[in-house]
C-alpha cells in the first residue's frame, strides 16, 4: 500500500536521518490511552509507522530524544 510520503507502507529510507526527502523534521509519538504519566505499559504509535512500548513514564521522562525507527527528533503528543 502506498502511503502519503511517496513510499510503500513499511519501507524505510536508506539515507541517513536529515538527508531523506521523505522524512519529516519531527516524528510524532502519541500514546493510545491518553495518560501523560502512566506507570503501566503504555504503547506509543509513531508518525513514521512504528510502535513502541514503555514500561513506565513517557518518552520525555525516559530521555528518549530521537525515534528508534526513523532517527528524527521526537515530538510527544498525549491523546485525550
Amino acid at each position: 500500500m502506498l502511503v502519503s510520503n511517496g513510499r510503500y507502507e513499511g519501507e524505510r529510507c536508506s539515507l541517513p536521518p536529515g538527508e531523506c526527502p521523505h522524512q519529516a523534521e519531527n516524528c510524532i509519538w502519541c500514546n493510545s490511552d491518553g495518560s501523560e504519566h502512566d506507570d503501566s505499559n503504555t504503547q506509543w504509535e509513531t508518525s513514521c509507522g512504528g510502535s513502541f512500548i514503555l514500561n513506565e513514564g513517557t518518552p520525555e521522562s525516559n530521555d528518549i530524544k530521537y525515534c528508534c525507527y526513523c532517527g528524527n527528533s521526537i515530538e510527544q503528543l498525549v491523546e485525550s
